[in-house]
Protein backbone atom coordinates (compact mmCIF):
# COMPACT_ATOMS: atom_id res chain seq x y z
CA UNK A 1 0.00 0.00 0.00
CA UNK A 2 1.26 3.52 -0.62
CA UNK A 3 1.63 6.16 1.69
CA UNK A 4 -0.24 8.91 0.64
CA UNK A 5 0.95 13.15 0.98
CA UNK A 6 4.10 14.08 2.82
CA UNK A 7 4.70 13.51 6.27
CA UNK A 8 3.20 15.84 8.96
CA UNK A 9 5.76 17.18 11.76
CA UNK A 10 9.55 17.00 12.58
CA UNK A 11 8.82 13.05 13.95
CA UNK A 12 7.20 11.75 10.95
CA UNK A 13 9.52 13.72 8.27
CA UNK A 14 12.49 12.43 10.20
CA UNK A 15 10.96 8.79 10.85
CA UNK A 16 9.92 8.59 6.84
CA UNK A 17 13.39 9.41 5.80
CA UNK A 18 15.10 6.84 7.86
CA UNK A 19 12.78 4.41 6.89
CA UNK A 20 13.93 5.42 3.26
CA UNK A 21 17.55 5.54 3.80
CA UNK A 22 18.64 2.89 6.35
CA UNK A 23 19.03 -0.14 6.38
CA UNK A 24 18.45 -3.56 8.45
CA UNK A 25 21.28 -6.53 9.36
CA UNK A 26 19.81 -8.26 6.18
CA UNK A 27 20.44 -5.23 4.01
CA UNK A 28 17.26 -4.26 2.96
CA UNK A 29 15.48 -1.22 3.85
CA UNK A 30 12.83 -1.57 6.94
CA UNK A 31 9.41 -2.56 6.64
CA UNK A 32 7.16 -1.36 9.31
CA UNK A 33 6.83 -5.04 10.17
CA UNK A 34 10.40 -4.85 10.16
CA UNK A 35 10.74 -2.49 12.25
CA UNK A 36 8.35 -3.35 14.65
CA UNK A 37 10.22 -6.93 14.82
CA UNK A 38 13.54 -4.72 16.16
CA UNK A 39 11.17 -2.36 18.59
CA UNK A 40 10.51 -5.92 20.13
CA UNK A 41 13.76 -6.79 20.20
CA UNK A 42 14.26 -3.84 22.31
CA UNK A 43 11.36 -4.76 24.70
CA UNK A 44 8.77 -2.19 23.06
CA UNK A 45 5.72 -3.36 21.52
CA UNK A 46 4.34 -0.83 19.09
CA UNK A 47 1.63 -1.94 16.83
CA UNK A 48 2.64 -1.91 12.77
CA UNK A 49 -0.37 0.08 12.54
CA UNK A 50 0.97 2.94 15.44
CA UNK A 51 4.36 3.14 13.42
CA UNK A 52 2.60 3.90 10.61
CA UNK A 53 0.79 6.79 12.34
CA UNK A 54 3.93 8.20 13.85
CA UNK A 55 5.18 7.85 10.44
CA UNK A 56 2.33 9.51 8.55
CA UNK A 57 2.15 12.31 11.30
CA UNK A 58 -1.01 11.05 12.08
CA UNK A 59 0.19 10.30 15.87
CA UNK A 60 2.94 12.70 17.62
CA UNK A 61 2.97 11.37 21.52
CA UNK A 62 5.28 8.01 21.36
CA UNK A 63 5.97 7.11 24.60
CA UNK A 64 10.11 8.52 25.66
CA UNK A 65 10.41 3.98 25.40
CA UNK A 66 9.28 4.30 22.02
CA UNK A 67 11.61 6.76 20.71
CA UNK A 68 14.47 6.01 22.07
CA UNK A 69 14.09 2.31 20.74
CA UNK A 70 13.37 3.65 17.72
CA UNK A 71 16.42 6.06 17.96
CA UNK A 72 18.53 3.03 18.58
CA UNK A 73 17.24 0.80 15.98
CA UNK A 74 18.37 3.61 13.18
CA UNK A 75 21.51 4.21 14.88
CA UNK A 76 20.52 8.07 16.36
CA UNK A 77 20.15 10.01 19.17
CA UNK A 78 16.78 10.76 20.40
CA UNK A 79 17.26 14.45 19.96
CA UNK A 80 16.56 13.53 16.27
CA UNK A 81 13.57 13.71 16.18
CA UNK A 82 12.93 16.36 18.69
CA UNK A 83 15.18 19.08 18.13
CA UNK A 84 14.92 20.67 14.20
CA UNK A 85 18.55 22.13 14.62
CA UNK A 86 20.17 18.44 15.39
CA UNK A 87 23.76 18.98 14.24
CA UNK A 88 22.88 14.81 13.97
CA UNK A 89 20.16 15.11 11.56
CA UNK A 90 21.82 18.28 9.79
CA UNK A 91 25.04 15.44 9.02
CA UNK A 92 22.77 13.06 8.19
CA UNK A 93 21.07 14.98 5.65
CA UNK A 94 24.17 15.83 3.93
CA UNK A 95 24.71 12.43 3.78
CA UNK A 96 21.57 11.22 2.51
CA UNK A 97 21.49 14.04 -0.35
CA UNK A 98 25.22 13.15 -1.41
CA UNK A 99 24.85 9.35 -0.94
CA UNK A 100 23.05 7.02 -3.50
CA UNK A 101 23.03 3.80 -1.32
CA UNK A 102 21.28 2.88 1.72
CA UNK A 103 23.31 3.29 5.44
CA UNK A 104 23.07 0.88 7.80
CA UNK A 105 22.83 1.55 11.39
CA UNK A 106 26.07 1.28 12.05
CA UNK A 107 27.18 3.84 9.29
CA UNK A 108 24.54 5.97 10.47
CA UNK A 109 26.10 6.10 14.14
CA UNK A 110 29.77 6.76 12.49
CA UNK A 111 28.35 9.94 10.76
CA UNK A 112 26.65 11.04 13.78
CA UNK A 113 29.72 10.53 16.11
CA UNK A 114 31.48 12.36 12.84
CA UNK A 115 28.91 15.18 13.20
CA UNK A 116 29.91 15.82 17.04
CA UNK A 117 33.81 16.10 16.08
CA UNK A 118 33.17 18.52 13.59
CA UNK A 119 30.60 20.65 16.43
CA UNK A 120 33.77 20.50 18.93
CA UNK A 121 35.90 22.44 15.93
CA UNK A 122 36.00 26.36 15.81
CA UNK A 123 33.88 27.72 13.12
CA UNK A 124 35.52 28.70 10.60
CA UNK A 125 36.90 25.21 10.40
CA UNK A 126 33.28 23.85 10.45
CA UNK A 127 32.32 26.08 7.60
CA UNK A 128 35.40 24.61 5.70
CA UNK A 129 34.40 20.84 6.55
CA UNK A 130 31.13 21.32 5.67
CA UNK A 131 31.91 22.81 2.05
CA UNK A 132 34.58 20.50 1.43
CA UNK A 133 32.08 17.09 2.10
CA UNK A 134 29.98 18.64 -0.07
CA UNK A 135 32.43 18.46 -3.18
CA UNK A 136 32.43 15.61 -5.75
CA UNK A 137 35.62 13.37 -5.65
CA UNK A 138 37.19 15.86 -8.82
CA UNK A 139 36.43 18.84 -6.60
CA UNK A 140 38.15 17.61 -3.38
CA UNK A 141 41.04 17.08 -5.49
CA UNK A 142 41.26 20.72 -6.57
CA UNK A 143 40.46 21.79 -3.07
CA UNK A 144 43.18 20.08 -1.80
CA UNK A 145 46.05 21.46 -4.31
CA UNK A 146 44.87 24.72 -3.71
CA UNK A 147 45.46 24.18 0.15
CA UNK A 148 48.61 22.26 -0.87
CA UNK A 149 49.67 24.94 -2.43
CA UNK A 150 48.62 28.07 -0.21
CA UNK A 151 50.62 25.30 2.45
CA UNK A 152 53.64 25.62 0.29
CA UNK A 153 53.48 29.49 -0.51
CA UNK A 154 53.05 30.01 3.43
CA UNK A 155 56.11 28.50 3.80
CA UNK A 156 57.89 29.93 1.29
CA UNK A 157 57.48 32.95 2.26
CA UNK A 158 58.04 32.70 5.81
CA UNK A 159 61.65 31.61 4.81
CA UNK A 160 62.34 34.56 3.16
CA UNK A 161 61.48 37.02 5.91
CA UNK A 162 64.30 36.28 7.78
CA UNK A 163 64.69 36.31 11.69
CA UNK A 164 62.87 38.93 14.14
CA UNK A 165 65.56 42.14 13.57
CA UNK A 166 65.16 42.87 17.20
CA UNK A 167 66.49 38.93 18.26
CA UNK A 168 69.18 39.24 15.70
CA UNK A 169 72.74 39.71 16.90
CA UNK A 170 73.65 40.97 13.79
CA UNK A 171 71.67 43.99 14.30
CA UNK A 172 72.09 46.53 16.48
CA UNK A 173 69.90 46.56 19.83
CA UNK A 174 67.26 49.41 19.10
CA UNK A 175 67.75 50.39 22.74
Amino acid sequence: MRRRGAPKGLLAERLDTLLTHVTGADGTLYTLEGLVTELEKRGVEPSRHYIGALRRGDKNNPTVGVLAAIADVFGVPIDVFTNRDSPAWAQLERVFEHNNQALDPDQVRAEVAHAGAINALPDDVQVFLRGYEQLDHADRSVAASLIASLLNRERHDSAFEGPDRRSDPAQPNPD
